[in-house]
């Protein structure tokens, strides 16, 4: 809309119109508010709930005095993320969806091993015959099942829950690595392409990764650029040599060395991506198979235990 000669709170009104009720409307709409009462664009930027990437990338595209080519590279950055972090999150789904159906069928089953069990009990009982079996593993086996995925189930929760723990965590699992580090990238290529230089636009990246990882090795990057060198620090981090290396390949054009680093990196986090998908199904599929068996177990014996006892009766 900037583009066609639309003013921007022009578009901010049409953009908003045509938005559901919700967080991100309501920020757009007071945006559009503080721009009619003649605030600048980088102050109403500031005050707004909106990613600190985005507001910075934007106020980067006003400094250089092309917001439109800047919402524009936004929009790219912004695009390749979703697909890959609806990967990441289909990645997560689908484990959630088998513990939910492995946790109701384990206590359905061992509802099912219950009720028999004590069935059979009260009805051998009350004709003056115990059934001669071991009750611990008749009882305590078939709960081992659902205990254990609860147990993992609250470990997850727990995890999720805490900031700090996921923030660690993003940066050791491989395909999530990757996909942060092609987001650090793009946000980097952006920032440079709009006028920052390396220093501010390491500078803004250490403040995104706050508390992560990835913090020491930018804020070591950042050290050495305060000092006048150029050399890329060889640190032990999340952030990995060959990072550093697509960098330093692309000579005095770093905006295009960050490109080349997003583009990999996203290609190589949608590749780890597929190959976990594809190892879940198996991984599944045995974990649920042993789970039956180990549910399934006590019953099998249960009944043999029976059968030996009703044999031993009728001879007698």
């Amino acid at each position: 809309m900037l583009k066609s000669g639309i003013p921007l709170e022009g578009a901010l009104h049409e953009l908003a119109t045509d938005m559901r009720n919700g967080r991100l409307r309501n920020e757009l709409l007071a945006l559009q508010a503080d721009l009619e009462r003649g605030v600048p664009l980088q102050a109403a930027l500031a005050d707004r709930k909106l990613p600190s990437a985005y507001i910075r990338m934007v106020q980067a595209g006003v400094q250089s005095n092309d917001l439109p080519g800047t919402l524009t590279l936004v929009a790219d950055h912004y695009q390749r993320l979703s697909l890959l972090f609806a990967r990441l999150s289909g990645l997560m789904v689908y484990p959630a969806l088998v513990l939910a159906a492995a946790l109701v069928l384990s206590l359905f089953l061992t509802f099912l091993h219950m009720r028999s069990t004590f069935g059979m009990w009260n009805i051998f009982s009350g004709i003056g015959m115990p059934l001669r079996w071991e009750p611990s593993m008749s009882i305590l086996l078939p709960w081992l099942p659902p205990i254990t995925i609860l147990l993992f189930t609250i470990c997850v929760l727990l995890v999720i829950a805490s900031q700090r723990t996921r923030q660690r965590l993003k940066w050791r699992i491989p395909a999530f690595r990757d996909a942060y580090l092609a987001q650090l990238a793009s946000t980097g290529e952006i920032m440079l392409r709009r006028g920052h230089t390396l220093p501010d636009t390491v500078q803004f990246l250490s403040e995104l990764e706050r508390d992560t990882p990835a913090q020491s090795s930018l804020q070591a990057w950042q050290a050495a650029l305060a000092e006048g060198r150029t050399e890329i620090p060889k640190t032990k981090s999340a952030l990995p040599p060959l990072f550093f290396w697509l960098l330093k390949s692309a000579g005095e054009d770093l905006p295009n060395g960050f490109r080349r680093a997003s583009e990999i990196y996203q290609r190589r986090a949608a590749h780890r991506l597929d190959m976990l998908l594809f190892a879940a199904l198996p991984v599944s599929i045995i974990v649920l198979g042993v789970m039956l068996f180990v549910q399934v177990y006590p019953s099998i014996l249960m009944m043999l235990n029976l059968f030996n006892l009703l044999d031993s009766g009728f001879g007698e």
